[in-house]
């Protein structure tokens, strides 16, 4: 075995990620290296990995004690301290809170922000700071008008053509009427 660190236990300085996993089944990359491998064991018990080249120095993945040639996980959750719930992992362990919490920072639960849930009411309020301006452009305002001031121009003018042309049809009936009630009058 070539250099054994004493951060994380790396293996080999690998310069490939598939190095760790060509070599054996006890090594992993190392997440905070990945050029890195790092021993590993995904049991309770494991055998020690010795290196007969320091005379039979023996070495465990993270989170694992070494009896004799043997590691044994150890239970983190005794001396880590999570806030509420504790679970241990081979060579590790995980917190987790209980309802109604989250879990920041690893260790600690904080409230949760309370959820909104219905119809939520927007504000009214109003800073100094903010900037109040139309909602439409004064641009499109105009066009507005100029279009209701056509639309009036145009309705008085068909207005005034249809009571012209009514007044011009009364005029030619009242002058026909007379006649025709004559002729009628003599049949």
């Amino acid at each position: 075995m070539a250099a054994l660190t004493t951060v994380g236990l790396s293996h080999v300085a690998a310069s490939k990620v598939s190095l760790c996993l060509r070599t054996a089944a006890r090594f992993i990359p190392d997440r905070k290296d990945p050029k890195r491998c790092k021993l590993h064991c995904a049991q309770k018990k494991c055998p020690a990995v010795c290196d007969v080249e320091t005379g039979g120095s023996c070495y465990c993945p993270e989170g694992f004690i070494r009896e004799d040639n043997f590691c044994h996980d150890f239970d983190e959750c005794f001396t880590q301290g999570c806030d509420h719930v504790c679970h241990n992992t081979y060579g590790s362990f995980k917190c987790s809170c209980r309802k109604g919490f989250v879990l920041k920072d690893t260790y600690k639960c904080v409230r949760a922000p309370p959820v909104v849930t219905g119809v939520v009411k927007p504000t009214t309020s109003y800073s100094k700071d903010m900037v109040m301006g139309p909602s439409a452009s004064s641009s499109s305002f105009l066009w507005l008008w100029i279009f209701i001031a056509l639309v009036i121009v145009a309705s008085i003018f068909v207005i005034r053509f249809y009571v012209v042309r009514k007044q011009i049809c009364r005029r030619q009936t009242c002058r026909q009427q007379p006649s025709v009630s004559a002729d009628t009058a003599e049949a």
